[in-house]
């Protein structure tokens, strides 16, 4: 007997999706039709682990292959998004739900690429690189929708470059800019509690932007010790972590070595100092290729491991005529005890971190 598929009954369909274990598996699900997609709601899904988000070579292609922590497993994925328009390794960030696009019109815009949704962007076009995108933390909603906010930080060439940071937020469409030290970095800056966080190399010290003036706080914060500078400034779950992630060598041995500070302070911040952590309990941090980084807790989201710091180790190959090719490595680190772990051995130098989300 033949029937209509996408007249399935509802509680039934429920069933099904709640047996498919992954969230790929629930995305092709819901991508059958129209019926199938509205009738299984986002409350059906399953962890939404991060994925580690890959283009294919060629260039307008809309195939994708996706790294999923939990199983140590790769899939292929089409978004409607195409590999020139997700390349451009300024526009990418990680991010809960949304990708920041190049469309290559005089405007961009932040795609939800598993439900299409898109979010026109006022921003000028430019060279910037995008420090901070998300829910509002001032909202109690944590869904996408509800005033999500990007900050980028913009290099201005006027009589000499100038770094300036803008700040987007949805719900009013409101630009704000200040100017903030030209020389800062490599982490770039961290947005916390309303305010922006600015590695000075040369000073060796944290300085405190107020986000609704723009102006610079009367708040000095020596970076920790030996370091000269963050490599990541990360927003964790109610936290700022400073991350260094140094690069040394021993005799022919060279590895990568981690370090993790939290920021304490006062109320008003007055008073801040940077305390070094041996662990970081049940959270888990995510780090970019452009030191972009977030953090997870595992009670929200199961099916990895907590106290790790997973990240993307660059690799140089020489060929026998001395010719360098580069790719990158997922490793994942383990706080308790100091050693690493080889998840998967080959990724593209344009991969990014990726939540997915179908609110």
């Amino acid at each position: 007997m033949e029937g209509n598929w996408g007249e399935l009954n509802q509680d039934l369909l429920h069933l099904i999706s709640k047996k498919l274990g992954t969230f790929s598996n629930l995305i092709r699900f819901r991508s059958v039709c129209k019926q199938w997609r509205i009738d299984v709601e986002p409350t059906d899904l399953p962890a939404r682990l991060p994925w580690l988000l890959q283009p294919d070579p060629t260039l307008f292609s809309t195939d994708y292959r996706v790294f999923f922590v939990s199983s140590k497993t790769t899939s292929q994925i089409k978004l409607p998004i195409n590999h020139r328009e997700f390349g451009h390794m300024f526009h990418k960030a990680p991010s809960m739900g949304f990708l920041l696009v190049n469309s290559f019109k005089p405007t961009q815009f932040l795609l939800n690429p598993l439900t299409e949704t898109k979010l026109h962007i006022p921003f000028p076009k430019g060279y910037h690189r995008t420090i901070y995108m998300g829910p509002n933390p001032n909202s109690n909603s944590r869904t996408v929708k509800e005033g999500i906010h990007l900050v980028v930080l913009k290099l201005e060439f006027e009589k000499n470059p100038i770094n300036s940071i803008m700040f987007w937020q949805s719900n009013n469409d409101k630009i704000t800019t200040f100017r903030i030290p030209l020389y800062s970095g490599p982490a770039l800056p961290g947005y916390y509690k309303g305010k922006l966080f600015v590695t000075e190399r040369l000073l060796k010290k944290t300085s405190v932007f107020d986000m609704e003036t723009g102006a610079k706080m009367n708040v000095v914060i020596p970076n920790p010790g030996m370091h000269d500078t963050f490599d990541f400034f990360i927003e964790a779950m109610g936290d700022l972590l400073g991350v260094v992630l140094s690069y040394f060598c021993d005799g022919d041995l060279c590895m990568y070595k981690l370090k993790v500070y939290q920021l304490k302070h006062t109320d008003e911040f007055e008073e801040c100092t940077w305390i070094e952590l041996q662990g970081i309990g049940d959270r888990v941090l995510f780090l970019n290729t452009e030191n972009q980084g977030f953090c997870l807790s595992t009670s929200d989201f199961k099916g990895f491991r907590g106290n790790c710091i997973y990240y993307l180790e660059l690799v140089e190959e020489r060929n026998k005529d001395a010719k360098s090719s580069f790719h990158r490595r997922v490793l994942r680190y383990n706080m308790e005890d100091g050693t690493k772990e080889e998840l998967l051995n080959f990724v593209d130098l344009n991969a990014t971190w990726f939540v997915p989300s179908l609110d």
